[in-house]
């Protein structure tokens, strides 16, 4: 019938548009650089070890992006059983000094998991004074960039760090906890 006929070159129509938007994709043609797998290998090592952080690149609140947000003042970072997750949009004051919240505490629940597409999540959860403070670290499969969503639920605050899993140093600067 013609419906049939009308449908079946819509099909190909439909698929021959998804292909072409398929080969357009750079990441499916670019394999990943030795830059980016050397930088991916680090991150992984440096999740597994404890040993990390991400510093903010991009950073949005309550999905407002923040603009000029600072590295040295929005990060998290593990070393071993303490984390530190601080989020700094960039107004004065607040109850870490810089306009945000800082909790320095334990870590818990720490859980490393690969999909098969290669990508990386860590989950942990961070107890401290001035409450506690969920994690969740997504590594991109090709490189060492990360989604990092932060939980506050002391301050009922969602924050989102964009940035890249590293070695941990000692380049941020730490807000106080008032407790």
């Amino acid at each position: 019938t013609s419906v049939m006929k009308i449908l079946h070159y819509a099909l190909i129509f439909i698929s021959a548009l998804a292909l072409t938007a398929l080969s357009g994709c750079k990441s499916l043609k670019t394999p990943p650089t030795a830059e980016q797998i050397a930088a991916h290998q680090t991150a992984l090592d440096v999740l597994r070890a404890k040993a990390f952080q991400v510093k903010a690149d991009r950073l949005t609140v309550q999905n407002q992006s923040i603009p000029g947000a600072l590295e040295s003042t929005n990060f998290v970072n593990v070393l071993g059983d303490k984390a530190i997750v601080q989020v700094s949009p960039g107004m004065s004051g607040g109850p870490n000094g810089l306009g945000g919240f800082t909790v320095s505490g334990t870590v818990t629940g720490y859980n490393m998991t690969t999909k098969s597409n290669g990508e990386t999540r860590v989950e942990y959860h961070v107890s401290a004074t001035v409450g506690p403070c969920d994690v969740t670290i997504v590594l991109s499969p090709r490189s060492a960039d990360a989604t990092v969503f932060v939980n506050n639920s002391f301050r009922n605050l969602k924050a989102t760090i964009y940035g890249e899993v590293e070695p941990l140093d000692d380049s941020f600067n730490k807000g106080y906890t008032p407790f």
